[in-house]
């Protein structure tokens, strides 16, 4: 049996023991990511070991294991720079093992050879092409957006996510969905975006659809200033400023210490995979701009709504069937009813997807088990 060294966690980090930034920086700034992460950990029964720049060196790696298993994201993305990645893989010199690569245009409809990507990112996917039997993509838009720099040995798999529970069901979720239209007292999870400037009167709406329901809270999986403020009530000025600058645009209603209590009382940051899935047992619901953060709530066995805004989440959420509305379907003062009347669903195209895509990471994931 093959020794594997997996990009990552094994689906978790201890904010309090690992120190709050090491910690972030471990989940790759993103703590969505302990779900994919989870999932490979868990797919990959040998022997394995965590890697990557600044867990082990490559060429240790090297001397160590005979495979190198990266659950991917959004690598293949104009804004980030892949050298470091790219060094790593190169010098590590393995066989690589990768499900989940996506592409990422903050234009949602853009045609995928239209999407220009740095040099490093690039020579990142050469690397890893050359060393995997195949690599699995997150949709059709990744993988044509390869397919134009070269790189042809891919299928789609969406995301590992998808095989954390086997349980779910197409079914089980046109339910759920069926039920919260017809609810009058939802228990509700907003997930929280990146609030960029293309997406700030979506995330509004999705806040102010919520503001009166007493049973709901605020998910957030990416910006620091936040997750700190949640994990150990710390604020300096630029915290300050930053929570003031949010306080505006997604809460008007709210006083500025009248927020800070809010996100204080309701809102959440997850550090491990296990725990937030099974703390989405108890909403009824989970809706925003986080693809992952839906999937957690769906692999709970509950209703996870992505608000597709970019590539990366609508090609996901299309290619695993989930449910999702496109963020340019949201207008201000929407009403949550009014945002499940447009959601995107289908129970037999989750099924036929789900059990595709799974199968697909299973053939992928053979060649080490």
């Amino acid at each position: 049996m093959k020794i594997a060294g997996l990009v990552g966690t094994d689906g978790g980090v201890s904010f309090a023991a690992e120190d709050f930034h090491n910690a972030l920086r471990r989940v790759g700034e993103n703590t969505g990511n302990t779900l994919f992460q989870r999932a490979m950990w868990d797919l990959v029964k040998g022997p394995k070991i965590s890697a990557g720049p600044g867990v082990l060196p490559a060429e240790k790696l090297r001397e160590i294991v005979d495979v190198l298993v990266i659950p991917a994201a959004n690598q293949i993305n104009p804004h980030f720079n892949m050298k470091v990645w790219a060094d790593y893989v190169e010098v590590a010199d393995l066989p690589c093992v990768v499900v989940g690569l996506g592409a990422q245009s903050d234009d949602p409809f853009l045609p995928a050879e239209e999407l220009v990507l740095p040099e490093a990112v690039r020579r990142f996917a050469r690397t890893i092409s050359e060393k995997s039997q195949v690599i699995g993509v997150r949709g059709e838009f990744t993988k044509r957006v390869l397919a134009s720099i070269g790189v042809n040995n891919t299928v789609v798999t969406g995301c590992p996510s998808q095989t954390l529970n086997l349980r779910v069901s197409g079914e089980q979720i046109a339910r759920n969905l069926d039920r919260a239209k017809s609810s009058i007292d939802l228990t509700v999870a907003i997930l929280g975006g990146t609030l960029q400037e293309y997406t700030r009167s979506v995330e509004k709406t999705l806040y102010s659809a919520v503001k009166s329901m007493r049973n709901h809270i605020c998910v957030y999986q990416t910006e620091p200033r936040i997750l700190r403020f949640l994990h150990e009530r710390y604020v300096d000025d630029d915290a300050r400023l930053f929570i003031t600058w949010m306080n505006g645009l997604v809460r008007p209603d709210l006083k500025i210490d009248q927020f800070f209590y809010y996100l204080a009382t309701q809102g959440r940051f997850y550090s491990d995979a296990r725990s937030w899935i099974d703390a989405m047992r108890r909403m009824d619901l989970a809706i925003g701009m986080r693809i992952h953060g839906a999937v957690a709530a769906i692999q709970a066995g509950r209703l996870g709504i992505c608000v597709a805004f970019d590539s990366r989440t609508l090609e996901l959420a299309r290619t695993m069937g989930v449910p999702y509305i496109l963020a340019q379907d949201v207008k201000e003062g929407q009403s949550l009813k009014d945002l499940l009347d447009i959601v995107h669903f289908d129970a037999n195209d989750f099924e036929e997807k789900r059990q595709r895509n799974i199968a697909a990471i299973m053939e992928i994931v053979s060649a080490i088990n």
